[in-house]
């Protein structure tokens, strides 16, 4: 039975922090979840910018239904996003920033074990990442 007393509140550190889970989907999108649709934004006083989102989705160990959570990946101006939401096509020469949300989620991946010659070299597409389990730990972005 749970109730309000800290002794028995569940731990794990908060959202997706300090939990083990299992990856069981992602969709690309330029809709942040629960904030109205494609809306753009300024960037430095450079102009209007519409971002890019990776909506991650996972299944905390012993939970029965998944959970997800948003990793900017860019600027949805740099790419198309295919029909299915899995692939992007660069327009130009763009790629995935290794200082966006997205672009540290992955490297975190792949320093904690992921092989990443699982991902595709000549595509940003990230279904390898489906069926993994991971370790979810939050970190300060000190930025």
């Amino acid at each position: 039975m749970s109730g309000a007393r800290p002794s028995g509140f569940k731990q794990g550190g908060g959202f997706l922090n300090n939990v083990d889970g299992v990856i069981t989907d992602y969709e690309f999108t330029t809709e942040f979840p629960g904030g109205g649709g494609d809306k753009k934004r300024k960037k430095n006083g450079k102009g209007d910018f519409t971002s890019l989102y990776m909506v991650l989705s996972a299944r905390v160990d012993g939970a029965d239904e998944d959970v997800s959570t948003t990793l900017f990946a860019g600027s949805a101006d740099s790419f198309e996003i295919t029909e299915e939401g899995k692939t992007l096509l660069p327009i130009d020469d763009a790629g995935i920033r290794a200082n966006s949300g997205l672009g540290k989620f992955i490297a975190s991946m792949v320093e904690n074990g992921f092989d990443e010659t699982e991902l595709p070299e000549d595509e940003i597409n990230f279904e390898p990442i489906i069926g993994q389990r991971v370790r979810f730990v939050q970190v300060v972005n000190k930025e």
